[in-house]
């Protein structure tokens, strides 16, 4: 079962990254809640369910690629300009 592990972890293979399993429970959740529906009303629409799989897929996708560069953002919060930032002042 690495193969699961190493989806579920971040790049050192040990921490447990909080969006992919979320990602997984909604995949299997999405799965389960399908095949319910299916059974009880005998009808499948293979548009709908291919709709919500790729967005339940891409959303997750996103996350993980969103990840790291939003939580490593170290940009100012300040702009440069003269004036303007924690050290104040008063523009001329």
């Amino acid at each position: 079962m690495k193969w699961l592990k190493d989806i579920l972890t971040e790049r050192d293979g040990e921490t447990y990254e909080l969006s992919a399993i979320l990602a997984a429970f909604t995949v299997v959740g999405f799965v389960v809640m399908s095949v319910w529906k299916m059974w009880e009303t005998r009808q499948f629409d293979p548009v709908s369910y291919g709709t919500g799989a790729s967005a339940i897929i891409g959303g997750g996708g996103l996350s993980r690629l969103f990840k790291g560069k939003v939580g490593d953002y170290t940009a100012p919060v300040y702009p440069s300009r003269p004036g303007f930032g924690p050290e104040g002042g008063n523009p001329s």
